[in-house]
């Protein structure tokens, strides 16, 4: 899906959120969870609106990380789905670094990931070698105006079915 006229214009009729920066992150024995924001929090008040997704790193297989982003998670599960393989067995290593933020290990494979209040970030390397990364403009919700034929819904009760909000993710590859 094409939401960008080149890298800086967001074309007529979508509005694009990208995550700016980590609001806050936490960690247990065998996952990251990080909280991005569109913009910058200066103060309290810069919380009550705009979209805050959620982050979440994991591994249930040697040498893979498993991210989910969701926005407003409560909904029930649509279809089609599909059976992952997964080892329920498997438990990645977590480790905070000096800087306040965390590393999730795989096997060979590591994300990294930034402390609370720096810039959004996660860089995927294998065997100490960059793989990806994700960051300034890569992290984003899209949400498509309504249209003419889209449900009559007043501003007021505004749902998404489906149709109107997208979460992307761009990793940055080279060759080689």
């Amino acid at each position: 899906m094409k939401v960008t006229d080149g890298f800086w214009m967001t074309k007529n009729g979508y509005n694009v959120n990208y995550s700016e920066e980590v609001y806050g992150i936490s960690a247990d024995e065998t996952s990251v969870t990080v909280h991005t924001t569109h913009q910058w929090i200066h103060n309290r008040g810069m919380t009550l609106g705009g979209p805050v997704l959620t982050i979440r790193f994991t591994s249930t297989l040697e040498d893979s990380i498993k991210v989910t982003i969701t926005h407003f998670s409560g909904e029930v599960s649509r279809s089609p789905q599909f059976e992952l393989n997964e080892d329920s067995g498997f438990r990645p290593t977590v480790k905070q670094t000096e800087d306040g933020g965390f590393v999730l290990i795989s096997g060979k494979t590591s994300v990294t990931l930034p402390a609370a209040e720096k810039p959004w970030g996660a860089e995927f390397r294998y065997d100490g070698r960059l793989l990806t990364r994700s960051g300034w403009r890569t992290t984003s919700i899209i949400q498509r105006d309504k249209r003419p034929n889209d449900d009559d819904l007043r501003f007021f009760a505004r749902s998404d079915n489906g149709r109107n909000t997208f979460i992307r993710d761009m990793l940055g590859i080279s060759k080689g």
